[in-house]
């Protein structure tokens, strides 16, 4: 009987193994609805999906498409308690709404939530061939919030309103270092809505505070206008208007926080266009908020006096350093440079965009503005900073990496397996241009013991030491034994003598060899070495960057 039960159980498990697995199979405790199947309504304790009735629910909703034809409206909605504000997490998978199935906008969020959406995937909500006339592709009421996030991009297309319109006080913000939000208004004339706008029909209820931070993109073609705008140093905006007599942005306050310094491209293709920006703001704190005030931004002077950038009297930044420019460059138009951490560099626009089917969109006779992040990103490095160029090129030449994708650690020790990986990394930059290598195996450094070994920079023992000794700081003299195979030119010092390495000490060939090369000068005239010190993550920098490139290499008399 027992044997009898097991086949019958062990049947069952194989035949569940073999049903077709959902959207949501992989996740499951997130409930998933196909939006091609009509209508979703989402409410506080449950939904209404298909047409059909109200099913208890409260967990997490995914949204995705069956048919990529087919897209109705999603509704969320408000809680029956006016002191309660309901919360929804969501997910959208490759939605594709073309506005055939709409008769509403293709999101609509009503008043007093709050909507943490999460993007998976290429999703495009665009209404302009809606029933009944075109419609905003998002609509936010009143007391809502609605936070972008996610691995993926958010598209948005209307052509008679706004593709993302707000009513009264609202919320969006988009964060992550993978999240893109585009916004399209697409008239192209006179009547060309605001991509993103506040609802100002009905005068002192429009209030939208719009932020872009952790690395997000929002493109917004058409223009934002908002009563707020919050950037950090590390979003990419752009807001184009399609008319020259619409600002591309248009907000009461911009606060811009930085702790490295403006980045900043200014565009005007016609003499003729107005004040690309709207600003009422003070600034409040000092060199973290850069504030703009409403300028004929194509013919004010700047001036730059006592580390304060200014024009028409509005203070743009404070604390900048003196710029390697004449105050000429300062008379006119910002033009198509960037204010980056106290240096001038000269900013590439943006392409021409394209809508969804491809097409490019010629009609770009607005101002435009854009601030995009600076081009080196480790806030910790400072241009100040010895370390600042052998950091920075390393970086560059794909030779190191931050500890996060923002800070590098400069004070940080180095550890046996990071030393290998570094070695491994230079080896394969050298021998085909360009570093393929990720982490992996057993331990996250397996990949790049098993290769330095096989191109024999590193003896095997390394294969069979403990994750307490890879995992363990590196020796200044191990760190150069790590990386002695790669050295591969002649010596441009007469080095003979180091005080604190001999003849017959461990590696001592390869230290020596190291100073000859240019690539170790020693910590005083004398060339300390301290061959058993740690080393800084700064240090392991300048010695890598010498290492690939001869040119960096120093001549050094000892003594």
């Amino acid at each position: 009987m027992k044997r009898r039960i097991l086949c019958v159980l062990l049947a069952l498990v194989l035949c569940a193994a073999l049903l077709p697995m959902t959207v949501g199979a992989a996740n499951e405790d997130v409930k998933w609805l196909d939006i091609s199947k009509g209508e979703i309504c989402l409410y506080p304790d449950g939904y209404k999906a298909e047409g059909g009735q109200k099913t208890t629910y409260t967990g997490k909703y995914g949204i995705y498409q069956s048919d990529a034809t087919k897209g109705y409206t999603i509704y969320i909605q408000p809680s029956q308690s006016s002191n309660t504000t309901a919360v929804y997490d969501v997910t959208f998978r490759n939605l594709k709404f073309t506005g055939d199935h709409l008769y509403n906008p293709a999101l609509m969020i009503l008043s007093n939530v709050i909507v943490n959406l999460t993007l998976d995937g290429d999703n495009l909500l665009d209404t302009r061939k809606a029933y009944r006339g075109d419609y905003p592709a998002i609509k936010v009421f009143t007391g809502s919030t609605l936070n972008i996030t996610g691995n993926g991009t958010l598209t948005t297309i209307s052509s008679y309103w706004p593709s993302i319109l707000t009513h009264g006080a609202c919320q969006i913000n988009i964060s992550g270092e993978n999240t893109a939000v585009k916004a399209y208004g697409m008239r192209f004339d006179a009547t060309t809505p605001f991509a993103i706008q506040e609802d100002d029909s009905n005068s002192g209820d429009a209030n939208l505070q719009l932020s872009v931070t952790g690395g997000a993109t929002l493109e917004a073609y058409g223009g934002i206008r908002a009563t707020k705008l919050k950037l950090d140093d590390t979003a990419t905006l752009w807001s184009q208007a399609w008319y020259d007599q619409y600002p591309a942005l248009y907000c009461e306050e911009v606060e811009y926080s930085s702790e490295r310094g403006i980045y900043l491209y200014y565009y005007v293709p016609q003499p003729s266009a107005i004040s690309v920006l709207h600003s009422t703001a003070e600034n409040t704190s000092g060199t973290a908020v850069k504030v703009l005030s409403e300028l004929n931004w194509t013919s004010c002077n700047w001036t730059l006096q006592d580390g304060v950038l200014s024009s028409e009297g509005a203070v743009l930044r404070r604390g900048v350093e003196s710029l390697a420019i004449s105050d000429k460059e300062f008379e006119g138009s910002l033009g198509s440079w960037a204010l980056l951490n106290g240096q001038k560099r000269t900013i590439t626009p943006p392409v021409t965009p394209k809508d969804p089917e491809g097409n490019l969109l010629q009609n770009l006779i607005g101002t435009g503005l854009f601030f995009v992040p600076d081009d080196f990103p480790f806030y910790d490095v400072d241009s100040n900073d010895w370390f600042y160029e052998p950091v920075k090129s390393a970086w560059e030449q794909e030779l190191i990496d931050g500890v996060t994708a923002r800070y590098y650690m400069p004070d940080n020790t180095l550890t046996v397996a990071q030393a290998v990986k570094l070695a491994a990394a230079l080896h394969q930059k050298q021998s085909v241009g360009f570093v393929t290598l990720q982490n992996g195996g057993t331990h996250w450094y397996d990949n790049y013991v098993n290769y330095a070994i096989a191109n024999g920079l590193i003896e095997a023992v390394y294969q069979s030491k403990s994750a307490e000794a890879m995992n363990a700081a590196v020796t200044r003299a191990e760190f150069v034994h790590i990386l002695s195979k790669l050295l591969n030119t002649g010596a441009i010092n007469t080095v003979n003598s180091i005080p604190d390495v001999k003849a017959g000490d461990a590696y001592a060939d390869e230290i020596f060899a190291f100073y000859r090369a240019g690539i170790l000068t020693g910590s005083d005239r004398l060339g300390t070495f301290h061959p058993e010190s740690s080393l800084k993550r700064s240090e392991a920098a300048a010695i890598l960057v010498r290492l690939y490139d001869a040119t960096q290499r120093q001549y050094i008399t000892l003594g």
